[in-house]
């Protein structure tokens, strides 16, 4: 119960912060959200690179990247989902 209450209030902060953020701190966290999704991409393009020169582009999920790249392809992937959930909190700013 008592971390409930931790984890709610906490999170009321971070959305305060983000709903008051205006200005040169709303260009920084965007410029921030791009760079992690250039970032998340850059991973998950390296993972699958050897498929793609193998011929191979229509291929979905960690099986088919080689096993030596998987930590890649999931450190992409995470990069990716908490950008996704920057712009989730851009559509709340503005």
């Amino acid at each position: 119960m008592l971390l409930t209450v931790i984890i709610a209030g906490l999170g009321a902060k971070l959305l305060m912060f983000f709903v008051n953020l205006s200005g040169a701190p709303w260009i920084y966290f965007f410029i921030a959200s791009f760079t992690l999704m250039l970032l998340g991409a850059a991973l998950i393009t390296f993972a699958k690179f050897p498929i793609y020169r193998s011929g191979r582009f229509f291929t979905f999920g960690i099986k088919s990247v080689p096993e030596h790249l998987i930590k890649h392809y999931t450190m992409g992937l995470a990069i990716v989902f908490i950008r996704h959930d920057f712009v989730f909190l851009f559509v709340l700013i503005k």
